[in-house]
């Protein structure tokens, strides 16, 4: 068995294809995602990041070209259940998402009509509402947990149906810094575990959590590769009016003054050594 999880061949998209002076959302986009891989799309309000979410689990069909997920075309209907079961999807607004009066019964809700039989069924509730920390909160009402805990919610309501991956779109947002912390926390235990995450976020700083940034301009695949390429590139990131982590911007600074310093660092511990061991040639 291939690889590759995700092929996007050509795409392009329009929300009015009707209109051939409409412009394109997407514009001749080429990328695959592997199995077990953790992407970071990164770009402005209006770049295109979403409306490429959304065609990753046949949400949207493109106006040009292809999606495949695994064997299966998006626009072929016949196929999109099985698509929906690969590639689970998670929103920005998780009120969105919940649909039952408890938590846990939350969770079941995407599995029951999947026709998971009963025992099953439990246990995948179970093992969701452990996986996000949420359960000993399955008896409570959805609408009495926090922000990040409805976050959370969401994901084990995706989890449960046990998808291949997980595309969250701008999932982190709305959450203060604590409820951003246990999401990404969540996010790393599901990518130890195996899961593909696709991640849509315009926080530079969770990026680095990947193993690929792609950056969206205006609807086409600007600038891609590992965190530490990606981050390296200050000035082309500037160009495109993006910040760059706080860390990669210092080591970038420290960098244009002593070239010698690396500037492709990422952590705070990376730093501090860099700058550690220089200190330490600087001092006789």
């Amino acid at each position: 068995m291939s690889d590759l999880l995700i092929r996007v061949e050509g795409v392009s998209f329009s929300y009015r294809p009707e209109d051939s002076t409409a412009p394109l959302a997407l514009k001749d986009i080429n990328l695959t995602i592997a199995r077990g891989e953790y992407v970071a799309i990164i770009g402005h309000n209006g770049s295109g990041k979403s409306t490429l979410a959304r065609h990753l689990n046949a949400l949207l069909v493109p106006t040009r070209g292809d999606v495949w997920v695994g064997p299966w075309n998006t626009r072929d209907a016949r196929c999109r259940r099985d698509i929906r079961r690969t590639v689970g999807m998670v929103f920005q607004v998780p009120d969105n998402q919940i649909v039952a009066t408890t938590v846990e019964d939350d969770v079941a809700f995407g599995p029951e009509n999947l026709g998971v039989p009963e025992e099953e069924l439990a246990v995948r509730v179970r093992e969701a509402l452990e996986t996000v920390g949420l359960w000993e909160e399955r008896r409570r009402p959805p609408h009495q947990l926090s922000a990040g805990q409805k976050q959370r919610l969401a994901i084990a309501g995706v989890i449960a149906m046990r998808p291949e991956c997980l595309v969250l779109d701008e999932a982190t947002s709305l959450l203060d810094p604590q409820g951003r912390a246990d999401l990404l926390a969540t996010l790393r235990r599901l990518h130890a575990a195996g899961t593909t995450i696709v991640a849509i976020t315009h926080h530079m700083a969770e990026a680095t959590e990947a193993d690929r940034v792609i950056i969206l301009e205006a609807g086409r695949i600007a600038l891609q590769g590992t965190p530490r390429e990606v981050f390296a590139r200050a000035e082309a990131l500037e160009r495109l009016g993006l910040d760059v982590p706080p860390v990669s911007a210092l080591a970038n600074a420290l960098h244009r003054r002593r070239p010698d310093f690396p500037a492709d660092l990422l952590t705070v511990s990376e730093l501090a050594e860099a700058v550690a061991e220089r200190w330490t040639e600087a001092v006789p």
